[in-house]
């Protein structure tokens, strides 16, 4: 009896080493949040598929993740790109779905992580896009390219022109737009030099509904991301350009360096249509370059939604700008299983601005992925939200976060305002009731957040919800649940629209 004992402590034994000496058994499973079905979508949606953990980037391509028709037939005019975080593949088409279609996006079990673990299950998605909208019907944008002929405009340590850039990134947009029932005009069509005054009188002479002049940057070699400006003076113009910053940020996945306000910019002095400038990214950064070299689509494509947003928005006039709080180095609160409260808001943030477009709303984002402009640990974070807002006018900022604390046993949710804004105290109200309505939690009340810096660099009434506690074990299991963060992104937007319509 003794040997047989022996013996099975000896097969246990080697079981054991087998297992932990096993690379594969070590990999945890490859996952994405449940996705679920979609309708009334763009026909130019850009989708961002996050999931759990870095992925293999040869595993990224185009026949591990598709799109099908209702028919089964693959469609195959889209790119699919690994973002620089390697948790986030976008899928962009490079033409217009078919309106009111459905389609099935699929990912198939050879998408890997970089540790080798394997996808847990694959992943479809249905989406129906929207119905034809007269929304574009008579309307008029003006492409501008900028520079052109002798021209170069920036030139790259490894010899890019600028105007090339800009010329093919503008008939690309043009062909969406076309394709979308818009008349396109164009300053330039070809590699020929068109002065400023030219293209002004192009654009004062056309009738349009807006300018759009395609641009690149240049600045030190370590610059980065995408940024739009505009004249002050003009509220179409900030129409505009928040809808065409956030949508390339959120199409490319380049750093959103905001929208920014000018009382001189050469390229839109003097036009008297709503005109915005985009400098796409940065030809002297070598990262940039080759971003701007090979994802000209997912390029053009968030400018030309941004063009149709803007056009097809019949605003109520307010604008509320969303504030995902922490990220890129700052995870912000660490739920008791890892959930870093950074993913956490920022899901719930990007709901809820969909949701308030979808009334109708004017939505600006201080970030809408984790690749963030500043460091951890520095002002320069507050004061980018901060500035982010108040270079849109934002009329409102709302800001999510979600709480942690010392013990295990705090819980609830709580919102917190300026004291010195009746305003301030009324929206933090009906964020709070909604949240408390929707999510059955405990009522921490709205609290007094003068101490906040946003409460007092911000130039609008300012609000701050935490949506629970991320160091309770049930709240965190919660909140790491999209269902629930669904719910609780359609309760803030509850709470902000019956806000607005108390006005």
């Amino acid at each position: 009896m003794k040997f047989f004992y022996k013996l099975l402590l000896v097969v246990a034994s080697f079981i054991g080493i087998l297992m932990f000496s096993t690379p594969k058994c070590m990999a945890a499973g490859l996952s994405i949040n449940s996705v679920p079905d979609k309708t009334n979508v763009e026909t130019t949606k850009v989708w961002t598929i996050k999931f759990n953990q870095a992925v293999d980037k040869n595993t990224i391509n185009r026949s591990n993740i598709y799109i099908k028709d209702s028919y089964g037939n693959i469609f195959n005019d889209f790119n699919v790109q690994l973002q620089q975080d390697n948790k986030s593949v976008t899928v962009s088409p490079l033409r217009p779905y078919a309106a009111g279609q459905t389609y099935s996006l699929e990912i198939n079990n050879n998408v890997k992580a970089q540790n080798g673990g394997a996808i847990i299950s694959p992943v479809t998605m249905k989406f129906t896009t929207a119905s034809n909208s007269s929304a574009s019907a008579d309307c008029t944008i003006v492409i501008d390219a900028g520079n052109g002929g002798s021209d170069f405009g920036v030139v790259s340590p490894e010899g890019t022109k600028e105007k090339d850039i800009n010329l093919s990134v503008a008939k690309k947009v043009g062909n969406y737009l076309t394709g979308k029932g818009i008349k396109v005009i164009y300053t330039r069509s070809d590699d020929s030099y068109v002065d400023l005054n030219t293209r002004r009188n192009i654009a004062n002479s056309s009738n349009a509904n807006a300018y759009i002049s395609i641009q690149c940057n240049t600045a030190g070699y370590t610059s980065t991301g995408v940024e739009t400006y505009y004249l002050n003076g003009n509220s179409s113009d900030v129409n505009l350009a928040n809808n065409v910053q956030n949508a390339v940020a959120s199409a490319t996945g380049l750093i959103n360096r905001g929208v920014k306000p000018s009382d001189s910019v050469n390229e839109l002095n003097g036009i008297n249509i709503p005109c915005i400038k985009i400098p796409m990214a940065f030809l002297s950064n070598p990262s940039d370059e080759s971003y701007l070299l090979n994802n000209q689509d997912a390029i053009a494509l968030g400018i030309s939604n941004g063009v149709l947003n803007a056009l097809k928005s019949k605003k109520s006039g307010h604008t509320i700008a969303i504030d995902a709080g922490h990220g890129g180095p700052d995870p912000g609160a660490i739920g008791v299983t890892g959930v870093n409260e950074k993913d956490v808001n920022l899901s719930i943030a990007l709901k809820v601005g969909e949701l308030l477009s979808q009334n109708n709303i004017n939505v600006v984002y201080t970030r809408t992925d984790d690749n963030v402009p500043w460091s951890n640990g520095t002002s320069s974070d507050l004061k980018h939200r901060s500035d982010i807002a108040n270079n849109a006018k934002a009329d409102y900022f709302v800001c999510i976060h979600n709480n942690s604390f010392t013990s295990p046993n705090a819980y609830g949710t709580e919102t917190l305002y300026q004291t010195s804004s009746s305003a301030s105290k009324k929206l933090a109200q009906a964020i709070q009731d909604a949240l408390v309505g929707e999510l059955s939690s405990s009522d921490r009340g709205i609290k007094d957040g003068d101490w906040l810096y946003i409460s007092h660099h911000n130039n609008m009434p300012t609000v701050l919800t935490e949506v629970g506690f991320l160091t309770n074990p049930t709240e965190e299991s919660n909140l790491n649940n999209s269902s629930y963060q669904a719910r609780a992104a359609d309760a803030i937007a509850k709470g902000i629209l019956s806000f607005l319509k108390s006005l």
